[in-house]
């Protein structure tokens, strides 16, 4: 999970991604619906995970 606003946590994610050959990472940013119902399935807020 990343924050998918934050331009510096955008290029680190795609400086991973692009090295990753094998698939191993896999992201979501906290806006996204998958994100959001794995932060309410496990009982989370994202008000505390800014930077």
């Amino acid at each position: 999970m990343f924050d998918g606003i934050c331009n510096f946590c955008n290029g680190a994610v795609n400086f991973i991604i692009k090295r990753d050959h094998t698939n191993k990472f896999v992201f979501a940013p906290m806006q996204s619906p998958t994100t959001q119902k794995l932060i309410a399935q496990y009982g989370k807020d994202n008000k505390d995970s800014h930077y």
